[in-house]
């Protein structure tokens, strides 16, 4: 019970996943009230963000270099963001942060990052750089 008064409602993310009634009661002087409760429904979360500009790598592909992802443009706008890097579409075990120091066991891969978008109340969505050259000595 929220006490929510109003003919419309904008469900918290506390309630995501919840099952919710609506509650409507007529009321008319001289008469006594009426209400009926609708079904319940469960409040969803809302569309995941899409990248409307894909994730791009800088940075040199050499052992020893330090690659950055940049995580594009998105819509809705996300909260936050996770990173994958990944080597011949492998993910490297820790690599978790925005950027990745090349290491020599990456010699001759390729590299990518995958962006996972967060925004609360929302799915996640997530895109993927293209490769970069294979990593140099």
């Amino acid at each position: 019970s929220t006490g929510a008064t109003a003919s419309t409602y904008t469900a918290p993310a506390s309630l995501l996943g919840k099952k919710v009634t609506v509650t409507v009661t007529a009321r008319r002087t001289g008469h006594a009230d009426g209400s009926a409760t609708t079904a319940s429904v469960k409040i969803a979360t809302g569309s995941a963000p899409k990248a409307t500009k894909q994730p791009t790598i800088s940075g040199t592909a050499k052992v020893g270099r330090t690659l950055k992802a940049a995580h594009g443009t998105w819509t809705p706008a996300p909260t936050s963001y996770a990173y994958q890097w990944y080597e011949n579409g492998k993910a490297i075990k820790g690599a978790t942060k925005s950027s990745l120091t090349l290491k020599s066991a990456q010699r001759g891969k390729k590299i990518t990052v995958k962006v996972t978008a967060r925004r609360t109340g929302h799915a996640n969505g997530s895109a993927t750089s293209k490769a970069t050259k294979a990593v140099a000595r």
